[in-house]
């Protein structure tokens, strides 16, 4: 069972990595040095209360998939769908909506095979 550091770690280092920061520029913005975060998001130390707030904020981390796993159980890239899906359209996500449902109601109709070919 992965622990809370293994898990927020993890969430850190995803999110950093969306937001397109290397571990010095965030470290710097944190006013940490960089081995410091690095241990964070591999899982081998916890962050202070303060370092755990400045995090969740610089980051707009979600805490419900880190704190109560056992909720939520989404992949990554599920995730990753739901934060891209934040900052589309209304159009933009009615397309997407209506492509998702396309592809699950083709994926159940069976396939059938085509004679001649």
């Amino acid at each position: 069972m992965i622990n809370f550091a293994e898990r927020f770690g993890s969430a850190v280092r995803v999110a950093r990595q969306y937001n397109g920061s290397t571990q010095r520029e965030l470290a710097d913005k944190l006013n940490i040095c960089r081995h410091h975060l690095a241990e964070i998001e591999g899982g081998h130390k916890k962050p202070s209360y303060d370092l755990l707030f400045s995090l969740v904020f610089e980051l707009n981390l979600q805490l419900d998939p880190i704190f109560h796993p056992d909720l939520i159980q989404f992949r990554t890239e599920i995730l990753d769908i739901l934060t891209l899906l934040q900052d589309c359209n209304d159009q933009e996500v009615s397309t997407f909506y209506s492509v998702l449902r396309t592809i699950v109601e083709y994926r159940e109709v069976p396939v059938t095979s085509v004679s001649g070919i």
